[in-house]
C-alpha cells in the first residue's frame, strides 16, 4: 500500500496544512488560549446504518460518537465509527481541530479533519485524507463548507479535488426537535460511481425527542436529489457525557 505522507510533495502539503491551522490558532486566539479553561465533552451513539453525505457506508448497525476537548476559542477531539468492509469491521477514526471565531450575532469556525481507518489507512493511495472546512450560523440556520484539496487518497478517484456544501435549518415543535439540511457537491460523487465528476446532491430531514438532558432518540430520513442515490431511512440513539 502506497503511502503519501512519504511522496515529496503530498509531504509538504500535508505539514503546510497542519502547521497553518495550528499556527492560525495559536496567533488569532492566544489571548483567549491564554484565559481559557480546558473542558471535555462527548457521546455515544448507535445507528441502524451509517449514512454519510448521501451514501451508506455500509448495511448494518454501527456505534459512532465523538470525544471532544475545548480550551478557549480552540476544539480537538474525535470522531469514530465502526464500519464493515469486505475483509471485516474497522473503526473510522478521524481526528479534528478547529477554532471557533464569534461575530456578533454569527458563529463561524473553521478547522481541519484527518480520515482514517484504525489510525493508519484510508485507501490504496494513501494512509489518510485531509479535509479543511468552513462553518457560518445565525439563529436556527447554518451553512459548511468542506473542501478534500489535491492529494495522495484522490489518485484512487477520477477528482483530484472535492468541495461539499450543507445548509441547515432547525426548529423545535412541541418536544421534538426537528432539523432539515440540504447537502450538495462532488465529495460523495465518487462513493457513488468512482469515474463519476458531476455533483451529486440531497435532502435530509431528522426528528430528534430528548428522554433526559443526556439521553434523545432520533428518526432520520434521506431524499436523494440524484438518481444513482438511493432514498434511505435510520434511527439514531445518543448519549452525551
Amino acid at each position: 500500500m502506497a503511502n503519501y505522507l512519504t511522496g515529496g510533495k503530498m509531504k509538504i502539503l500535508s505539514k503546510s496544512i497542519l502547521t497553518l491551522m495550528f499556527a492560525g490558532c495559536f496567533l488569532v486566539q492566544s489571548r483567549a488560549l491564554v484565559a481559557g479553561e480546558l473542558s471535555w465533552s462527548g457521546d455515544v451513539t448507535l445507528v441502524s446504518t451509517y449514512v454519510w453525505r448521501g451514501v451508506q457506508q455500509f448495511e448494518g448497525t454501527a456505534a459512532q460518537g465523538t470525544i471532544t476537548g475545548s480550551f478557549g476559542k480552540v476544539n480537538a477531539g474525535l470522531w469514530y465509527s465502526s464500519i464493515g468492509f469486505g475483509n471485516g469491521m474497522v473503526m473510522e477514526t478521524d481526528p479534528f481541530v478547529s477554532l471557533s471565531l464569534p461575530l456578533d450575532k454569527l458563529n463561524t469556525s473553521f478547522g481541519l479533519t484527518a480520515y482514517a481507518y484504525d489510525f493508519k489507512d484510508y485507501n490504496d493511495a494513501a494512509n489518510v485524507e485531509f479535509e479543511i472546512f468552513a462553518t457560518i450560523g445565525a439563529g436556527p440556520f447554518g451553512l459548511a463548507l468542506f473542501c478534500v484539496p489535491n492529494q495522495g487518497s484522490m489518485e484512487a478517484y477520477v477528482l483530484s479535488s472535492t468541495y461539499w456544501l450543507q445548509f441547515s435549518a432547525a426548529k423545535s415543535w412541541k418536544d421534538l426537535n426537528l432539523s432539515a439540511q440540504v447537502e450538495y457537491g462532488n465529495y460523495s460523487s465518487r462513493f457513488v460511481n468512482a469515474s463519476r465528476t458531476t455533483p451529486v446532491g440531497d435532502l435530509v430531514f431528522s426528528a430528534n425527542k430528548a428522554f433526559s438532558e443526556k439521553l434523545s432518540v432520533g428518526l432520520n430520513a434521506l431524499l436523494p436529489l440524484d438518481s444513482d442515490m438511493k432514498t434511505l431511512y435510520w434511527l439514531k440513539i445518543t448519549y452525551l457525557f
